[in-house]
């Protein structure tokens, strides 16, 4: 009876105050056009933000790991205030891998099963971070064959085929460990 009152209450409520939009402001032409352009600045930054982030961390893959292509880079101290990517958390140990489909072919990624006390969980993406698969969840290993966007072959027998649409690929991992509890 309660829960009934209540929400009769809040609809009195609702009901005796006028909605907003029969007392919104009105626009001249300028401000119209001045919140127009302010929101495209917003949006443009808001899609820019993933191309960014992957140009920085791929700017940190080749520059402080010293890395090519296909190469896998472990920081094993977690990444520092010289690695400039938007969305680092410092206290997690990244893995990465950046794969040029274009110049070297397709790649495998093999991941071994996780256990109960450790797995690596993440994405393989393209460079517009568009996700093609997660891997790792349930702590599930497997092969991935990532394929540039114009392959035509069949993928052998065992692979996970990923047919992304950019030359440029990216996965990245980051391991979960179960910490064991101190009695």
């Amino acid at each position: 009876m309660q829960k009934l009152a209540s929400a009769v209450f809040i609809g009195l409520l609702l009901l005796a105050h006028p909605a907003a939009a029969q007392t919104a402001k009105a626009f001249t032409p300028e401000e119209l056009a001045s919140r127009t352009v302010y929101r495209r600045g917003v949006d443009a930054v808001i899609w820019g933000v993933p191309a960014v982030n992957l140009d920085m961390m791929r700017q940190a893959y080749f520059r402080d790991a010293k890395a090519s292509y296909n190469d896998i880079v472990w920081w094993p101290k977690g990444a520092g205030w010289q690695n400039q990517s938007l969305d680092v958390d410092t206290s997690v140990r990244y893995l990465f891998i950046f794969s040029n489909t274009k110049k070297y072919g397709p790649m495998v990624l093999d991941l071994p099963p996780g256990d109960a006390s450790s797995q690596f969980l993440g994405t393989i993406m393209d460079s517009w971070q568009v996700p093609a698969t997660d891997i790792g969840v349930g702590g599930k290993g497997g092969k991935y064959l990532i394929l540039p966007p114009d392959y035509a072959g069949d993928a052998p027998a065992g692979y996970t085929p990923l047919r992304l649409r950019a030359l440029f690929d990216q996965a990245d991992m980051r391991p979960s460990l179960r910490a064991k509890r101190s009695k």
